[in-house]
């Protein structure tokens, strides 16, 4: 019992992450929108990884039809959001490291300048 006690005092994952990379890099001025982008990301992870097996309702998908709700949770439009989330993390990574991260950063920097030349970025467009 006292091993399930202290699993519900963990931090959440999004707080575990969101502090490693305040401490290793300048992450002023987008804690906040990270922050709200992984507790969705946690959420989508958590519900496929700890998967319950009911029965849900249709969810409307972005072109207007109502679907399974797997198929609205993993969207190309939500594919897009977390690879766009990885994306920022890893440029400001880059970008702004803190002392203890400046070699890291440097030799990532030196491996690719742009990512979004590396991973196309869905744009929203269902066409």
């Amino acid at each position: 019992m006292e091993k399930w006690r202290k699993q519900e005092k963990r931090p959440k994952a999004e707080n575990v992450a969101l502090e490693v990379l305040s401490q290793t890099f300048d992450a002023r001025g987008l804690v906040t929108s990270w922050r709200g982008e992984l507790e969705w990301l946690f959420e989508m992870r958590d519900s496929s990884v700890h998967y319950e097996g009911l029965f849900e309702s249709p969810k409307l998908h972005p072109l207007g039809m109502n679907v399974a709700p797997s198929q609205e949770a993993y969207s190309a439009e939500n594919v897009a959001r977390a690879v766009n989330l990885l994306l920022g993390i890893l440029e400001r990574c880059r970008d702004k490291p803190k002392p203890q991260a400046k070699q890291w950063s440097q030799i990532y920097a030196g491996r690719s300048t742009n990512w979004s030349a590396v991973v196309p970025v869905y744009n929203g467009d269902t066409r």
